[in-house]
């Protein structure tokens, strides 16, 4: 529940912040796998090479923690995708009011309710080339390909032989750090808009453990900078 003082009354079913948490739970458990899958495994056990026990216990632990990377990644995702509407959502309707919403903005693309929520509370064309909003373009992509997900006919022989058909076949989806990414981002676009402070919710909250625990590499990602502003302005 959100306390609202600038419109009198709380707010209820708000879970964007559940949702953001759920996904950086997520993207903790997709990391774990990664960084556990054994350095010796082989790409694959059907080879005219015999391969020791160890390296066919290390090619099996990698495929489990692959498939489990990818139901995290999965799960990562959505509850970002899920988590970015839910913001917008609270936010506009804390703003600008629960008709104004459902008359003019609750139809449109998650892209469109940003840009116009944060126009219409700011006064100001929102710069649509910012990497926030690229980031979360490719996100509503990736959600969707998966959410509406078909199968596709593929040519056996060429998926056997040729790399560059096999390329064309990959989807280009986002990577589940820079998911997590866009919603620190987001959080910081839009609370700029709030100059208040309290009207809005957080989307989410700052988890040092969580910081200390990254690679430097998703550590530089992830964009301390961004990270820590959103609460501390350093």
């Amino acid at each position: 529940m959100i306390d609202n003082d600038k419109l009198g009354f709380h707010r209820i079913n708000s879970l964007a912040n559940t949702f953001a948490k759920i996904a950086l739970e997520n993207y903790k458990d997709y990391n774990d796998c990664i960084k556990n899958i054994p350095s010796n495994a082989p790409d694959d056990i059907f080879t005219d090479k015999a391969l020791t026990k160890e390296e066919e216990e290390a090619y099996f632990k990698k495929e489990e923690l692959e498939s489990l990377s990818d139901k995290h990644y999965l799960s990562g995702v959505v509850f970002c995708a899920m988590a970015t509407e839910a913001y917008i959502n609270d936010v506009s309707r804390i703003e600008l009011g629960d008709s104004y919403v459902d008359k003019h903005l609750d139809k449109l693309s998650l892209e469109s309710k940003y840009l116009i929520t944060m126009h219409l509370i700011s006064g100001v064309k929102v710069d649509n080339s910012k990497e926030w909003f690229n980031l979360l373009k490719k996100l509503i992509k990736t959600r969707n390909h998966f959410i509406h997900a078909k199968s596709k006919k593929v040519n056996q022989e060429r998926l056997c032989n040729d790399p560059e058909y096999i390329d064309s076949l990959r989807f280009d989806k986002i990577e589940l750090v820079d998911a997590i990414k866009l919603l620190y981002l987001l959080h910081k676009e839009v609370y700029q808009l709030d100059n208040a402070k309290h009207h809005f919710p957080f989307l989410l909250w700052y988890d040092e453990d969580f910081y200390n625990s990254l690679e430097d590499f998703d550590k530089e990602r992830l964009m301390h900078s961004v990270y820590r502003e959103i609460f501390f302005n350093k």
